[in-house]
């Protein structure tokens, strides 16, 4: 059984950006990526080594996709993945908090975290990229910016220029409860969404991290 009139994915590659958690771990200075990798949690990912899944081996896998149940067919049988299996690949939580981003109050908590700015949408993204390497800013402000790139180049992925929401902000400002969190469900949960989007042609990308299904699988 194979789903039909599955459009063509844009861009050649999938499964998270991997490329981009490599580069980060390689601006930060030894020190404190010694303290990241002790303290593991989502920062495990910082680690992973750089690697893509190739645009055609994901379009062979969503040519098997069968959206109601979830699963794939392939070669008469059925598969899929579990909470457990994301527990068991990934070692994220698949209890504990909801991640509902639409709720989080963001702009109150980036003036918290960044009390100094900016505040101009456009200037963020590289404001991230430098407090991330930069040893002048506090370990939590360190700690909250790559725990939001973590999230979005490797657990909620978005291939479509989307930047990163300041929804993260809220989420993660209190650094010691971040693993209170369910970010296995919601990992799993934001690729199933992302995958019903694309089949659904509501996106031209296919968001969320294909790695799940493909390590699952094989």
């Amino acid at each position: 059984m194979q789903e039909a009139g599955f459009p063509a994915i844009h861009g050649g590659v999938m499964g998270g950006r991997l490329e981009t958690l490599s580069a980060l771990c390689k601006s930060i200075d030894a020190d404190f990526k010694n303290e990241l990798h002790a303290e593991g949690g989502l920062f495990q990912f910082l680690f992973v080594p750089e690697a893509n899944i190739l645009k055609p081996i994901a379009e062979k896998l969503l040519k098997c996709f069968e959206a109601n149940s979830s699963t794939f067919f392939i070669n008469g049988l059925k598969l899929g993945i579990t909470l457990q299996d994301v527990l068991f690949i990934f070692h994220l939580p698949i209890d504990g908090k909801l991640i509902l981003l639409e709720r989080c109050p963001s702009d109150e908590a980036f003036k918290r975290v960044y009390p100094e700015g900016p505040y101009d949408k456009k200037r963020k993204e590289g404001f991230y990229k430098s407090v991330a390497c930069d040893s002048n800013f506090s370990s939590k402000q360190r700690k909250v910016v790559i725990l939001m790139l973590i999230l979005r180049a490797f657990v909620m992925p978005s291939f479509d220029g989307n930047s990163i929401p300041l929804s993260f902000v809220a989420l993660l400002e209190d650094v010691d409860s971040v693993s209170n969190y369910a970010w296995g469900a919601a990992m799993l949960s934001y690729l199933l969404s992302g995958i019903e989007n694309f089949r659904s042609k509501k996106k031209k990308h296919l968001d969320g991290n294909f790695w799940i299904f493909l390590v699952s699988i094989i």
